[in-house]
Protein backbone atom coordinates (compact mmCIF):
# COMPACT_ATOMS: atom_id res chain seq x y z
CA UNK A 1 0.00 0.00 0.00
CA UNK A 2 1.41 3.33 -0.96
CA UNK A 3 2.14 6.10 1.73
CA UNK A 4 -0.29 8.96 1.70
CA UNK A 5 1.25 12.16 0.09
CA UNK A 6 2.17 14.74 2.90
CA UNK A 7 -0.50 17.63 3.27
CA UNK A 8 2.36 20.36 2.19
CA UNK A 9 5.56 19.40 1.05
CA UNK A 10 8.61 22.35 0.37
CA UNK A 11 11.23 21.61 -2.24
CA UNK A 12 14.80 23.11 -1.72
CA UNK A 13 13.04 26.82 -1.64
CA UNK A 14 14.73 29.55 -2.38
CA UNK A 15 12.61 33.23 -1.56
CA UNK A 16 13.40 36.61 -1.82
CA UNK A 17 11.74 40.20 -1.45
CA UNK A 18 10.90 41.79 -4.60
CA UNK A 19 13.55 44.75 -4.22
CA UNK A 20 16.16 42.38 -2.34
CA UNK A 21 19.16 41.27 -4.53
CA UNK A 22 19.48 38.22 -1.33
CA UNK A 23 17.64 34.75 -0.72
CA UNK A 24 15.95 35.42 2.95
CA UNK A 25 14.97 31.66 2.48
CA UNK A 26 17.71 29.45 0.48
CA UNK A 27 17.54 25.83 0.19
CA UNK A 28 14.74 24.79 2.53
CA UNK A 29 12.69 21.24 2.58
CA UNK A 30 10.29 20.07 4.76
CA UNK A 31 7.27 17.81 4.49
CA UNK A 32 4.19 17.74 7.23
CA UNK A 33 2.27 14.64 7.31
CA UNK A 34 -1.74 14.85 7.16
CA UNK A 35 -2.45 15.52 10.80
CA UNK A 36 -0.14 16.60 12.32
CA UNK A 37 0.86 19.82 14.12
CA UNK A 38 4.45 21.25 12.84
CA UNK A 39 5.87 24.40 14.81
CA UNK A 40 8.51 26.58 13.17
CA UNK A 41 10.86 28.57 15.31
CA UNK A 42 14.04 30.04 15.21
CA UNK A 43 15.35 33.84 15.91
CA UNK A 44 14.02 36.60 14.14
CA UNK A 45 15.17 36.68 10.81
CA UNK A 46 15.13 33.33 10.67
CA UNK A 47 13.06 33.03 7.58
CA UNK A 48 9.75 31.64 9.79
CA UNK A 49 7.23 34.10 8.48
CA UNK A 50 8.80 34.00 4.72
CA UNK A 51 8.15 30.29 5.07
CA UNK A 52 5.02 30.52 5.70
CA UNK A 53 4.06 33.18 3.42
CA UNK A 54 5.80 31.08 0.26
CA UNK A 55 4.08 27.69 1.42
CA UNK A 56 0.40 29.88 1.40
CA UNK A 57 1.65 31.68 -2.04
CA UNK A 58 1.63 34.76 -1.27
CA UNK A 59 5.36 34.37 -2.43
CA UNK A 60 6.81 34.13 -5.28
CA UNK A 61 9.75 30.83 -5.30
CA UNK A 62 12.64 31.62 -7.11
CA UNK A 63 13.89 28.30 -7.08
CA UNK A 64 12.07 24.67 -5.14
CA UNK A 65 8.54 23.85 -5.19
CA UNK A 66 5.41 23.26 -3.02
CA UNK A 67 3.49 20.21 -2.97
CA UNK A 68 -0.01 21.03 -1.33
CA UNK A 69 -1.76 17.00 -0.86
CA UNK A 70 0.14 15.73 -3.78
CA UNK A 71 -0.42 18.27 -6.21
CA UNK A 72 2.05 21.30 -7.18
CA UNK A 73 0.80 24.63 -5.73
CA UNK A 74 1.21 27.17 -8.80
CA UNK A 75 -1.26 24.33 -10.74
CA UNK A 76 -4.50 25.36 -7.87
CA UNK A 77 -6.48 28.18 -9.25
CA UNK A 78 -7.51 30.41 -6.26
CA UNK A 79 -10.85 29.61 -5.34
CA UNK A 80 -9.54 25.76 -5.24
CA UNK A 81 -6.44 26.35 -3.48
CA UNK A 82 -8.81 28.50 -0.87
CA UNK A 83 -11.33 25.06 -0.37
CA UNK A 84 -7.98 22.88 1.09
CA UNK A 85 -5.26 25.66 2.48
CA UNK A 86 -6.40 28.57 4.85
CA UNK A 87 -3.03 31.00 5.75
CA UNK A 88 -3.79 33.47 8.36
CA UNK A 89 -0.98 35.97 8.89
CA UNK A 90 0.10 37.34 11.92
CA UNK A 91 -1.94 40.90 11.79
CA UNK A 92 -4.82 40.70 9.36
CA UNK A 93 -7.07 43.89 8.49
CA UNK A 94 -10.34 43.75 8.20
CA UNK A 95 -13.17 46.23 6.99
CA UNK A 96 -14.32 48.48 9.55
CA UNK A 97 -17.62 48.13 11.07
CA UNK A 98 -17.37 44.21 9.87
CA UNK A 99 -19.01 41.86 12.76
CA UNK A 100 -17.91 38.45 14.16
CA UNK A 101 -20.25 37.01 11.96
CA UNK A 102 -19.57 38.73 9.26
CA UNK A 103 -16.31 38.00 9.32
CA UNK A 104 -16.61 34.58 10.02
CA UNK A 105 -18.77 34.25 6.71
CA UNK A 106 -16.29 35.34 4.21
CA UNK A 107 -14.60 31.88 5.29
CA UNK A 108 -17.57 30.71 2.77
CA UNK A 109 -16.49 32.69 -0.02
CA UNK A 110 -14.54 29.94 -2.11
CA UNK A 111 -16.95 27.45 -2.07
CA UNK A 112 -20.10 30.24 -2.74
CA UNK A 113 -18.50 33.29 -4.05
CA UNK A 114 -17.85 36.96 -3.02
CA UNK A 115 -21.52 37.53 -3.40
CA UNK A 116 -24.14 34.53 -3.76
CA UNK A 117 -26.48 34.00 -1.47
CA UNK A 118 -25.47 31.65 1.47
CA UNK A 119 -27.83 28.37 2.03
CA UNK A 120 -28.46 26.23 4.92
CA UNK A 121 -25.54 24.61 4.94
CA UNK A 122 -23.05 27.58 4.39
CA UNK A 123 -24.89 29.07 7.93
CA UNK A 124 -24.61 26.28 9.59
CA UNK A 125 -21.14 25.60 8.79
CA UNK A 126 -20.69 29.45 10.57
CA UNK A 127 -21.95 28.41 13.12
CA UNK A 128 -20.20 25.32 13.97
CA UNK A 129 -16.76 27.45 13.49
CA UNK A 130 -17.83 30.01 16.04
CA UNK A 131 -18.82 27.59 18.34
CA UNK A 132 -15.59 25.80 17.81
CA UNK A 133 -13.85 28.65 18.65
CA UNK A 134 -16.38 29.44 21.57
CA UNK A 135 -17.31 33.00 20.29
CA UNK A 136 -20.24 32.58 19.46
CA UNK A 137 -21.78 34.82 21.67
CA UNK A 138 -20.09 37.39 20.34
CA UNK A 139 -21.08 36.89 16.66
CA UNK A 140 -23.13 40.51 16.49
CA UNK A 141 -20.30 42.21 18.08
CA UNK A 142 -17.87 44.46 15.64
CA UNK A 143 -14.72 43.11 15.53
CA UNK A 144 -12.76 46.11 16.93
CA UNK A 145 -14.71 46.12 20.26
CA UNK A 146 -13.11 42.74 20.95
CA UNK A 147 -10.06 41.78 22.89
CA UNK A 148 -6.77 40.48 20.95
CA UNK A 149 -7.72 36.62 21.78
CA UNK A 150 -11.34 37.01 20.80
CA UNK A 151 -10.01 38.58 18.03
CA UNK A 152 -7.90 35.97 17.16
CA UNK A 153 -10.08 33.28 17.48
CA UNK A 154 -12.70 35.02 15.17
CA UNK A 155 -10.07 34.75 12.40
CA UNK A 156 -9.75 31.20 13.05
CA UNK A 157 -12.97 30.93 12.53
CA UNK A 158 -13.25 32.54 9.54
CA UNK A 159 -10.87 30.09 8.12
CA UNK A 160 -12.20 26.98 9.89
CA UNK A 161 -15.72 27.89 8.04
CA UNK A 162 -13.32 27.39 4.58
CA UNK A 163 -12.88 23.65 5.86
CA UNK A 164 -9.32 23.65 4.91
CA UNK A 165 -7.69 20.33 5.07
CA UNK A 166 -4.49 22.71 5.67
CA UNK A 167 -4.28 25.67 7.86
CA UNK A 168 -0.97 27.94 8.21
CA UNK A 169 -0.48 30.49 11.15
CA UNK A 170 1.81 33.01 11.26
CA UNK A 171 2.63 33.86 15.12
CA UNK A 172 -0.95 33.24 16.22
CA UNK A 173 0.35 33.95 20.19
CA UNK A 174 2.08 37.51 19.10
CA UNK A 175 0.68 40.22 21.70
CA UNK A 176 -1.43 37.76 23.41
CA UNK A 177 -1.24 38.15 26.99
CA UNK A 178 -0.21 34.41 28.74
CA UNK A 179 -3.67 33.27 30.00
CA UNK A 180 -5.17 33.92 25.88
CA UNK A 181 -1.98 32.44 24.55
CA UNK A 182 -2.52 29.19 26.62
CA UNK A 183 -5.85 29.37 25.61
CA UNK A 184 -5.11 29.70 21.91
CA UNK A 185 -2.77 26.94 22.01
CA UNK A 186 -5.29 24.82 23.64
CA UNK A 187 -7.55 25.53 20.82
CA UNK A 188 -5.26 25.13 18.31
CA UNK A 189 -4.60 20.93 19.94
CA UNK A 190 -8.46 20.56 19.86
CA UNK A 191 -9.02 21.89 16.46
CA UNK A 192 -5.89 19.33 15.41
CA UNK A 193 -7.67 16.37 17.26
CA UNK A 194 -11.32 16.93 16.78
CA UNK A 195 -11.09 17.85 12.62
CA UNK A 196 -7.60 16.47 11.74
CA UNK A 197 -6.46 19.62 10.33
CA UNK A 198 -3.17 19.80 9.63
CA UNK A 199 -1.62 22.96 11.36
CA UNK A 200 1.91 24.55 10.48
CA UNK A 201 2.51 27.54 12.62
CA UNK A 202 5.50 29.97 13.58
CA UNK A 203 5.87 31.20 17.10
CA UNK A 204 8.97 32.37 19.33
CA UNK A 205 8.50 30.62 22.62
CA UNK A 206 9.57 27.01 21.91
CA UNK A 207 7.90 25.82 25.09
CA UNK A 208 4.83 26.25 23.24
CA UNK A 209 5.86 24.97 20.10
CA UNK A 210 6.98 21.62 22.32
CA UNK A 211 3.65 21.61 23.71
CA UNK A 212 1.30 21.53 21.11
CA UNK A 213 3.91 20.24 18.53
CA UNK A 214 4.29 16.63 16.56
CA UNK A 215 7.21 18.24 15.11
CA UNK A 216 9.05 21.13 14.78
CA UNK A 217 11.51 22.77 12.54
CA UNK A 218 14.14 24.99 13.83
CA UNK A 219 15.30 28.06 10.79
CA UNK A 220 18.59 29.86 11.11
CA UNK A 221 20.00 32.32 8.80
CA UNK A 222 17.18 31.47 6.33
CA UNK A 223 17.83 27.98 6.05
CA UNK A 224 16.36 24.74 7.83
CA UNK A 225 18.68 24.38 10.82
CA UNK A 226 16.84 20.42 12.12
CA UNK A 227 13.10 18.80 11.75
CA UNK A 228 12.52 16.61 14.05
CA UNK A 229 10.19 15.94 17.63
CA UNK A 230 10.17 18.66 19.87
CA UNK A 231 12.20 16.79 22.63
CA UNK A 232 15.07 15.88 20.02
CA UNK A 233 15.64 19.30 18.32
CA UNK A 234 15.27 21.95 20.92
CA UNK A 235 18.16 20.90 22.60
CA UNK A 236 20.68 22.84 24.88
CA UNK A 237 22.93 22.54 22.10
CA UNK A 238 20.52 24.21 19.31
CA UNK A 239 19.70 26.80 21.95
CA UNK A 240 23.26 27.47 21.84
CA UNK A 241 24.07 27.29 18.21
CA UNK A 242 20.58 29.20 16.66
CA UNK A 243 19.56 31.14 19.64
CA UNK A 244 23.35 31.78 20.92
CA UNK A 245 21.79 31.35 24.55
CA UNK A 246 23.09 28.88 27.69
CA UNK A 247 20.07 26.58 28.59
CA UNK A 248 19.17 24.27 30.42
CA UNK A 249 16.16 22.19 29.38
CA UNK A 250 14.50 19.12 31.50
CA UNK A 251 11.49 17.19 30.09
CA UNK A 252 8.97 15.23 31.77
CA UNK A 253 6.87 13.56 29.40
CA UNK A 254 5.51 15.71 26.49
CA UNK A 255 6.39 18.88 28.59
CA UNK A 256 10.18 20.69 28.31
CA UNK A 257 10.79 23.22 30.71
CA UNK A 258 13.27 25.72 29.00
CA UNK A 259 15.32 27.66 30.98
CA UNK A 260 17.70 30.06 30.03
CA UNK A 261 20.88 30.58 31.54
CA UNK A 262 22.54 34.07 30.01
CA UNK A 263 23.96 34.42 26.52
CA UNK A 264 26.52 32.62 24.91
CA UNK A 265 28.50 32.41 21.21
CA UNK A 266 27.22 29.62 18.89
CA UNK A 267 28.96 26.54 18.73
CA UNK A 268 29.89 26.63 14.84
CA UNK A 269 28.57 28.96 11.90
CA UNK A 270 25.58 27.49 9.97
Amino acid sequence: MRPSAPAIEARRLHVRYPGVDRDVLRDASLSVAEGEIMALVGPNGSGKSTLIRALGRDLDLRKGDVHVLGRRLEDYARRPLARVLARLPQDPVSPEGLTVEGLVRCGRHPHVGAFAPHGPRDRDIVAEALEAVEIADHRTRPLESLSGGERRRAWIAMALAQQPRLLLLDEPTAALDLRHQFELLELLRNLNRARKTTIVFSVHDLEHAARIADHVAVLSRGRIYAVGRPQQVLSEETLLDVFRVHSKITAEGDTLTISTLGPGDPLRNF
